[in-house]
């Protein structure tokens, strides 16, 4: 998980907010699937969430989080109003890190309409932290170890597709 976390921090380095917040919304998804496979995919999800994250609020709450997920990596989107036949409409509104305003974690409600605003970096920190959290609750479990180990897609250098293709395997512990 190590090398997701830091390319969530790469992207941030450079100020590729988007690229950030898709990997920051997928990693509790990653890290679900890792230790719960059978589960349904919006459950583990906002079960990780509420756990290693945590949400004290009405909204955004962690169900609107998985919305979030669901509206921004099918569809690009921050409004999760039309999602589950809502009544109200539902919106988030990131923004990048300011040396003269500092706004964070604030809600406004207008006519109806909820906005929830938030840093874009210190949420996806914020997830990145819980994902270490989580590393150490399942650091002793053998199935998500085994499928951390060989479940994760991971990126090599061309030498490595050498090697596989010339030994037929990859031997790369990392």
């Amino acid at each position: 998980m190590q090398h997701l976390i830091e390319a969530v921090e790469q992207a941030l380095a450079q100020q590729n907010w988007y690229a950030a917040l898709a990997l920051a919304l997928t990693l509790p998804d990653i890290c679900g699937w890792l230790e719960h496979p059978n589960k349904r995919t919006g459950e583990r999800y906002k079960d990780w969430f509420r756990k290693y994250i945590g949400n004290q609020n009405s909204f955004p709450s962690t169900e609107d989080f998985y919305l979030l997920r669901c509206a921004y990596l099918h569809s690009g989107s921050d409004d999760i109003s039309d999602k589950k036949a809502r009544d109200v409409s539902k919106r988030f509104c990131f923004t990048k890190p300011s040396e003269f305003v500092s706004a964070d974690n604030n809600m406004v409600k207008a006519g109806g309409h909820f906005t929830a605003q938030l840093q874009v970096d210190n949420f996806c920190r914020g997830i990145c932290e819980g994902v270490k959290l989580w590393e150490k609750d399942v650091a002793i479990k053998d199935g998500v170890q085994e499928r951390l180990r060989s479940g994760l897609m991971k990126i090599y250098p061309p030498e490595v597709f050498l090697q596989y293709a010339m030994a037929g395997f990859i031997s790369i512990d990392d």
